[in-house]
Parts: C-alpha cells; sequence; structure tokens
C-alpha cells in the first residue's frame, strides 16, 4: 500500500524534474547550409602543344609546269611564300606529268611518308583524292580543275574562272581585228576551258556585232606543236586575232603577224610584238584558304568541313584579272581602254554580270 508520504515524495521529485527541464537552456538544432559550387568556364586550350612553324604542302600536276594553268598555281605559290600567312614557312615538292590512272599511287606515296600537311592535285584528280582522303584523315586534300566532283570531310575542291577577264580580253579584240574574224585553240571542250573562250567570244560580240570567231580543240593539255598547227589553220581562213588558251599559237601568230591574246597568267614576255594582254587566273586566295583550314584543324581542333561545292575566288574577290597591257598600250586605242575600264568598273560594282558559259563553242 502506497502510503500518504510516498506520494508526496513521487509528487515532489516529478515538480522537482520539471523546473529542472524549464530552466535548461534550449539548443537550436544548426542550420546546414548547401555548398555553393560555382561552374569554372572551360578554357579552350590548342590541341597542338607547340604551335607548327612550318606548312608543308606536296602537288602534283598533270602536266609540266610549264604549262599555263601549273604555272599559274607556282606563280600564286610563290607570292605567297613570300607574304606567309600566320608567320609560317611555306614549303612544297612536286610532282609534274602525273596521267590520272596513275594520280592514287603518287599521292599515297605523300601521304605515307607523313612529311606534308596539304596535298594539292592540280587537276582531274577527284577520284584517286577520294579513295585516299579518307585514309588520311589528319591531311588536308585539295583538288581542282574539271572533271571533278564535290567530297566534303577534308577533300576541298578548289577552282578558278577567268571568263571576266577573258570578256575584257575579247572587247579589245573585237575593236582591234580587222577581218572581223577570231580564233581559238583550246585543250579540251571542259567547263573550265569553255568558259573563257565563250567569254572572249561574248566580249568581242558586244563591241563587234560582225565577229565571227572559230575554235579548235587540239585535244591536248599540252601540244605546242599541234596548237601551233591549229592556229596556223585558222589563220589561212583570214582570223587575225588569236585567243591561245594552249601553248603554240604565238609562233604561228609571229610568223603571220598578227595578234594574240594569252591564257592564265601574263604571257606578253613569251611573245612581246603578239601578246596584247591576258586574262589571268590567281590562285592566291584558295592556297591561303587551305592553309588557314589546315591551321585552325591541326591548332584549334576545329573538323575539317569541306563544302559539297568548288571553292570559287571571283574576279571581284581577287581570284583572276587582266593583265597590263605593256607594249600594246599605244595600240589599243584610248576610247578602247576607257571602255574596257568602264566595263571592269561595272564588273567590280556588280552592276555587270557576266555569264560563264560551259558548254563547247558552236561554230
Amino acid at each position: 500500500m502506497v502510503t500518504k508520504k510516498t506520494w508526496v515524495i513521487l509528487l515532489l521529485v516529478l515538480l522537482f524534474g520539471m523546473i529542472l527541464t524549464a530552466c535548461a537552456p534550449q539548443v537550436e538544432e544548426p542550420v546546414v547550409e548547401e555548398p555553393v559550387v560555382e561552374e569554372v568556364p572551360e578554357v579552350e586550350e590548342p590541341v597542338a602543344e607547340e604551335l607548327p612553324t612550318e606548312v608543308r604542302f606536296g602537288v602534283i600536276f598533270i602536266s609540266p609546269v610549264e604549262e599555263p594553268w601549273n604555272t599559274a598555281w607556282m606563280q600564286a605559290y610563290n607570292r605567297v611564300v613570300e607574304d606567309p600567312p600566320l608567320g609560317l614557312e611555306v614549303s612544297m615538292t612536286y610532282t609534274e606529268n602525273v596521267a590520272p590512272p596513275d594520280a592514287e599511287r603518287v599521292l599515297r606515296e605523300y601521304a605515307e611518308s607523313g612529311n606534308y600537311d596539304i596535298l594539292w592535285a592540280h587537276s582531274a584528280f577527284g577520284e584517286a583524292v577520294e579513295v585516299l582522303a579518307p585514309q588520311f584523315p589528319d591531311i588536308a586534300w585539295i583538288y581542282a580543275g574539271s572533271g571533278n566532283e564535290p567530297i566534303g570531310d577534308n577533300a576541298y575542291f578548289a577552282d578558278v574562272f577567268i571568263h571576266e577577264p577573258a570578256y575584257l580580253a575579247g572587247m579589245i579584240a573585237g575593236s582591234l581585228t580587222e577581218t572581223n574574224k577570231l580564233g581559238a585553240v583550246a585543250a579540251f571542250p571542259f567547263p573550265n576551258v569553255n568558259g573563257p573562250v565563250n567569254a572572249f567570244y561574248d566580249g568581242a560580240k558586244s563591241v563587234n556585232p560582225d565577229i565571227d570567231m572559230s575554235v579548235t580543240y587540239i585535244e591536248s593539255w599540252f601540244d605546242p606543236v599541234s596548237g601551233r598547227e591549229a592556229a596556223t589553220a585558222q589563220i589561212a581562213t583570214g582570223v587575225d586575232i588569236i585567243y591561245a588558251e594552249r601553248f603554240g599559237p604565238f609562233e604561228a601568230a609571229q610568223e603571220a603577224g598578227i595578234l594574240a591574246f594569252g591564257h592564265f597568267l601574263d604571257q606578253h614576255s613569251m611573245a612581246p610584238d603578239v601578246v596584247v594582254a591576258s586574262p589571268m587566273a590567281l590562285w592566291d586566295a584558295n592556297i591561303r584558304n587551305i592553309i588557314q583550314v589546315w591551321w585552325d584543324y591541326t591548332v584549334n581542333g576545329v573538323p575539317y568541313d569541306a563544302p559539297m561545292e568548288r571553292i570559287i575566288f571571283s574576279f571581284v574577290e581577287g581570284g583572276s584579272q587582266l593583265s597590263p597591257y605593256h607594249g600594246f598600250a599605244d595600240v589599243i586605242p584610248q576610247e578602247v581602254q576607257d571602255m574596257v575600264e568602264e566595263t571592269r568598273q561595272q564588273i567590280l560594282s556588280g552592276e555587270l554580270e557576266i555569264p560563264l558559259r560551259t558548254e563547247a563553242f558552236e561554230q
């Protein structure tokens, strides 16, 4: 039996416990804050540990380097060497007279050597490039001229068209001819060949509606003997000015005492008493462009991404021009020179567009 005294003791203990609890200091639970994580921006580091100081070209040509298509490229390359982009030393090894069936073998030897950053196939070598480019993805491949198709990735299809300056040359020819008969000696009826030939005719026709022109395709990229014979045959029909798209016509023109126009490069020095002027192909911008593409890939890791179309720098962009008149500045009437200059300015401003007609010339 619980006595009265026991209840009193229990009540006193309970009361004392309640007093202690009330008097005890209150401890607040600590607030744990989530850590703030600051995002550190990623810094793109160059892929190359050391910046390259040199870019090395391997080049193949379908014909001798003396052929104007090749010489024009070589002259542009030399100008780039003299004024190199990105402070690079630019070097080159080349092989000439490479027939298309042999292109894959020659290009493979270049690629497998590991000595070249850019391989340039300067003609209708697209099929060989299409086979090799995927096998050597670190090399920038570039190929040029008619008979090719876009490949993409690390294979760049480049070209130049010189129809605008050829049109200007035709204006001069149409003004100077005494027989109203012009001639042209050309390689094959390919687009790159037909473009300037047709433009030469169009320019002549624009100033002289009575113009007739005959064109002979010699079916060769380099056959000066056939070029000379073709020009001689044209002269026999009354042609008194010839557009020499190939080598050979200058000699025939000199023998006959008539005038001629050069092609792809300033050829006045080859026949100073014959060559009035020359539509010129300037490859400088294309060469600089592929160096920049290679640099972006090598240094900054930018993937090769060749457009599925030809890379062409136009007359307006400095891809072509008409050479000086040299000794013929006194032969070409001033009003003709003024007319040609006015037309040139109209082309540069976009006021006049010269059609690029790539079909074979119709006699």
